[in-house]
This record gives C-alpha cells, structure tokens and sequence, in this order.
C-alpha cells in the first residue's frame, strides 16, 4: 500500500473523529445558562447560620416537599447524549418565610450518581471527574429568591460559585431547567462538552 492511500485512510478516520465529537448531541443552547461567578468558599459555620436566619413558615404560606426534591442532569460526550440523576441521595432542607421567599439547602451525595451508562458512571465518580472520594458531597445554599429566579452559591468539586438561575413557578411547585459550566469549578474534559443541563424539581403542598 503506497504512501498517498495510508494519508487518504488517516485523513478519513480523523474525519470520522472529528464528526463524531462535534457533530453529537449538545446542550440545548435555548435553555439559559446558570450565571456564575466567584466567591469565597462557604464554611460549615455560614451555612448553619444560614439554617438559623431562616426563619419560620405560617398557614398562608406554601411549604416546601423537601423529601420530594430532586435533581437530574443531561451531559453531553462524544456523539452522545446521556441522561442521570441522585436517587435517594438529595437531601433538601428548604422552605418559604412567611415573605414568600424561598431559603435553605440542598445537599447531594455525589457516589449515589447513577447514569445510562454504567462505564460513564464510574468515569465520573472517578478523580478524572467529580473526584467523588475526595469531594463527595455538593451543596447548593439557597440565599435569595425572586418569582423568576434563585441566587445563592454552589459548592461542588471542592469550588465554590455564586450561582443565579431562573425558575418557573405553578401551583404545584417550581422547576430550573438550566445550562451549567463545569469549568468554572474545575472540571476539565477534553471530548465531552464542558456545559450540562440540570433539572432542580421542587414541590409544594398547601
């Protein structure tokens, strides 16, 4: 075999690459995109006075379902999309002050992770990823909210972000449905998309 049919062959597999890698599955670039920026880590003292200040609820207010809470994700790698979430390992400590604002916590347990894909699920357990045996936990602390939106930080892979992103409110409870860059918490991949979706489903009772 001549040299010029090994570079044709070469050059078709790269071809291949490349369409398998650009030309997948991404995220939904409709979606909004969680706006996130820096601040200091969050201590375990800042987030028990963030229970404290919490305040409490009345019978007017809505409460929060908080054994019902839950968190699915969307990733995006190469040529594939794949779907996961935290069964039984969300646990959410939220609830609305008599204003109607929504304050609180929301803890995940990131080694109960489960994906579509179970070689996927062990990559991102792994160090090369979420680094779950060295930050196995990730923590939203819920600090603000409006009737469109929620600001607080995010803590996971050992960084934590100020994070805000929108919400969409019913009389059943409210949904963010919302784009996330793993690279602004240190999360560097060189094939998969560094952008995720991310689902926070919260339900209300009377």
């Amino acid at each position: 075999m001549n040299k010029n049919i090994w570079i044709g062959i070469i050059v078709v597999v790269l071809l291949g690459i490349l369409a398998w890698v650009f030309m997948g599955d991404k995220p939904d670039t409709s979606l909004p995109e969680a706006q996130v920026s820096d601040t200091a880590n969050v201590s375990e003292l800042e987030e028990e006075n963030t229970q404290n200040e919490m305040g409490t609820t009345n019978e007017d207010v809505m409460s929060v379902v908080n054994e019902k809470v839950s968190i699915t994700w969307k990733g995006f790698g190469p040529g594939r999309l794949h779907e996961g979430s935290f069964p039984n390992g969300v646990v959410s400590n939220l609830i609305i002050n008599p204003d109607g604002m929504t304050v609180g916590t929301v803890e995940i347990d990131m080694s109960t992770l489960k994906s579509d894909d179970t070689t996927l699920e062990t990559h991102l357990k792994s160090a090369d990823f979420f680094d779950v045996a060295k930050f196995p936990k990730a923590m939203f602390v819920v600090k603000e909210s409006t009737a469109d939106s929620m600001t607080g930080t995010f803590t996971i892979h050992g960084v934590t972000k100020n994070i805000t992103f929108p919400i969409v409110k019913s009389d059943v409870g409210y949904t963010a449905n919302f784009r996330l860059n793993l690279e602004n918490f240190g999360i560097k991949q060189a094939f998969a998309n560094s952008e995720i979706e991310l689902m926070l489903t919260v339900p209300l009772s009377s």
